[in-house]
């Protein structure tokens, strides 16, 4: 007879809720003992996500805004995710990305003498402080990992070259997609009424979305500059900017764009309509990691917002162009995407590097496989 295993699943943030949603689900499916554990970072956003898919948190970790310096919110993860695991005597602890609240999930964790498994394991770009702090979090997670899923064969092969052992280690595929073709498999249009406003047959939608800390000051400064520039040369162009409610990013946005016609400033959109929003974008701006994950599947081409990249294999398939924050070099990426239907369909139909939507299946699968050897020895 089969053990049923104890899993505890650590949610932060909103693209934590996405892409383990799926995972979620499909070890419902497979009998496991689920705690969906959430730490409220993104409060307003992730509850939302995981009862789209039908999901309901066991724990939450509450706190006031007022606590959400970076000591003060490790302090409150580490106290109550080590209580919360006292109590519930995980077989394994699954955290995704390079969140504090994956981090400190697995610190928690190893502390607890609880298994570890990493998802989207082995993204790096070498470089300290970009993206800040999630390149050091993701290293340190490396270090207190057990089972290790990673997206594409770069992220593998990262790991290896830092000694984890190639057992250890599967190629899974990005669950971020399996999360998008559930949700357009069953979406057929818009929820808000106010987004369906904005769709016009008529004009193209540029989606453009910016909030990275790294970019704070002078490089959305220059974001934003070439934003003004090009919906003055492009005024049959729709630029829709949903906006970011920290106010490093949403006080400087909305001095620089809200008097332009044709960009038009929203508030952060649910991750259901985001999706639809996506697919009607005829090309797409972004920092964003998940997006760039996402927009090869909707078939998007993507200018990506940043000097360096924790996915470059979107560029290298040829879906993307790794652009940066100089205002002139994203007009000039921008004008030769638009004015080249050559080049725009060829970036249109990559097949996407991060997989197929069946990432969760071969998740829940070899750590399945994997309980399964450890309880034998």
């Amino acid at each position: 007879m089969n053990k049923m295993y104890k899993l505890v699943i650590i949610i932060g943030t909103r693209p934590e809720a996405i892409k383990l949603a799926p995972v979620i689900l499909e070890a419902k499916k497979k009998k496991f003992d689920i705690a969906v554990l959430i730490t409220n970072q993104h409060k307003e956003l992730v509850k939302p996500i995981l009862s789209g898919f039908g999901i309901k948190p066991d724990y939450e970790v509450s706190y006031s805004k007022s606590s959400l310096t970076q000591p003060r919110l490790i302090a409150k993860l580490s106290v109550e995710i080590a209580e919360i695991m006292q109590r519930t005597k995980p077989d394994l602890c699954i955290v995704q990305g390079d969140t504090s609240s994956a981090f400190i999930g697995a610190l928690t964790a190893f502390h607890q003498r609880v298994l570890v498994a990493h998802i989207e394991a082995g993204l790096r770009t070498y470089q300290k402080y970009s993206p800040y702090p999630e390149e050091v979090y993701r290293k340190l997670i490396t270090q207190l990992t057990d089972i290790f899923f990673v997206p594409t064969n770069k992220s593998r092969d990262n790991l290896l070259l830092e000694n984890i052992p190639r057992g250890n280690i599967f190629l899974s595929g990005n669950t971020v997609i399996d999360a998008l073709k559930h949700v357009i498999s069953k979406k057929k249009g818009f929820t808000d009424e106010n987004l369906k406003k904005i769709i016009s047959i008529d004009r193209k939608l540029i989606l453009v979305t910016s909030h990275r800390r790294e970019s704070f000051g002078t490089p959305l400064r220059n974001i934003l500059e070439a934003i003004i520039t090009l919906a003055d040369k492009y005024p049959l162009f729709d630029f829709v900017y949903p906006v970011h409610p920290n106010p490093n990013v949403r006080e400087i946005v909305c001095k620089y764009l809200r008097n332009k016609p044709n960009v038009i400033l929203i508030k952060p959109v649910q991750y259901f309509d985001f999706c639809f929003l996506m697919s009607k974008a005829y090309l797409i701006l972004t920092d964003s990691g998940g997006i760039q994950e996402e927009a090869p599947s909707l078939h998007k081409p993507l200018l990506i917002l940043r000097d360096v990249t924790e996915r470059p294999e979107v560029v290298e398939a040829g879906g993307a162009i790794l652009v940066g924050t100089e205002r002139d070099k994203i007009i000039g990426a921008f004008d030769d995407l638009v004015n080249d239907k050559k080049t725009y369909a060829k970036m249109s139909n990559i097949v996407n590097p991060f997989g197929n939507g069946t990432s969760s299946k071969i998740i829940i699968s070899k750590i399945k496989n994997f309980l399964n050897s450890c309880n034998k020895t």
